[in-house]
């Protein structure tokens, strides 16, 4: 039980002077009756004093009861209901989303999330990295829907699709017609570079009181200077940026399909040997352990080969437990008002005399 503006609970200090004004008054109106009512209007005055006293107590201790009621009212009472988790506080997120040539395995062609569409037929590219890194995009900007949200595309070089903002229907355009693979500089895969972008956006829309996060979305691979990792690790320590880090793919030797014309080609051949990939996890924690305060989140199956479902919420920008409030001041004012009604109503039926 709470008030959500105590402030106004001291008025109730005024309700016992309140009640020592009505008992002032109503001696006042007895004596007065008193002195000018001629005798023979006296007989019986004990009883009926007696009976006036006991409807004056109840009239006027109704009406005290009332306006306490209405007080309570005022200062907005609750009780706690079920606890629900809510967002801690305000993010500023850039995605930083790795789109080189290994980001086209299938990994998932069999294992999307029902709600990605249906599988289609062979001929048709699905369940790639690239893909389910788009659906948990879609995910997280669900999750933390109010807050701005910035792009980073990568591959040897960073490059910045979308600029912090609140327009998230367009930000999801962009990142289902626009992202693709290899639609950032050069070919590789160097997401310190992709970090260093974001955090250039960061810097120049920064919000205060915002807590800035980078979400980077890759596969593990790394194939830039190694000195890049450490100067994009200081400078996330210095801007005071979260980095949020989603590894997308699953393990073992995979081909990276190609499609010509709407029909699958085959494997992806460089120098007569069919291309593999697979999901470099070790520079992933070797990243993690580099950037205090991060955290790492790998999109895997289950037992019965299901992706796993991230509370995002939770993960982006923390969450804390609170209590749903269940607001009683409808029903105190209810309860004031219908008090009142009563002993108005009760006041005229009777017609109750007056001592003057």
């Amino acid at each position: 039980m709470g008030f959500s503006h105590p402030e106004y609970l001291w008025m109730l200090l005024c309700v016992p002077a309140l009640a020592m004004l009505l008992f002032a008054a109503y001696g006042m109106r007895r004596k007065a009756s008193h002195d000018f009512r001629p005798v023979q209007f006296r007989k019986g005055e004990k009883k009926n004093a007696r009976e006036s006293i006991v409807a004056e107590i109840v009239f006027n201790g109704g009406m005290l009861l009332a306006a306490s009621l209405m007080i309570l009212a005022l200062a907005a009472p609750y009780q706690n209901n079920k606890p629900v988790t809510v967002p801690q506080g305000p993010v500023q997120a850039v995605f930083v989303v790795d789109v080189s040539r290994s980001m086209a395995a299938e990994d998932y062609r069999h294992h999307m999330p029902k709600d990605a569409g249906a599988e289609p037929d062979l001929n048709t590219p699905w369940g790639n990295r690239l893909q389910m890194a788009k659906y948990q995009m879609g995910k997280i900007m669900k999750a933390i829907g109010g807050n701005e949200v910035g792009l980073v595309t990568y591959t040897a070089q960073g490059f910045a699709q979308a600029v912090p903002s609140k327009d998230l229907v367009a930000l999801s355009f962009v990142i289902k017609h626009w992202v693709g693979i290899g639609t950032a500089p050069g070919d590789g895969s160097n997401y310190a570079n992709g970090i260093d972008m974001a955090l250039d956006l960061l810097k120049q829309s920064e919000t205060k009181g915002k807590q800035k996060v980078i979400v980077l979305l890759t596969d593990g691979g790394f194939t830039g200077n190694r000195e890049e990792i450490t100067k994009a690790v200081a400078r996330l320590k210095t801007e005071n940026v979260k980095l949020v880090i989603v590894g997308i793919g699953m393990p073992g030797e995979n081909a990276i399909p190609q499609y010509e014309n709407g029909a699958l080609k085959g494997p992806m051949v460089v120098e007569g040997k069919t291309l593999t990939t697979s999901y470099e996890e070790d520079d992933i924690r070797e990243l993690k352990q580099m950037a205090t305060g991060s955290t790492y989140t790998h999109i895997e199956l289950d037992a019965q080969s299901q992706v796993v479902s991230v509370d995002w919420m939770s993960e982006i920008s923390g969450s804390a437990v609170v209590y749903e409030r269940r607001m009683l001041d409808v029903y105190l004012a209810g309860a004031a008002y219908i008090l009142i009604s009563v002993l108005v109503l009760t006041g005229i039926i009777l017609r109750r005399s007056k001592l003057v």
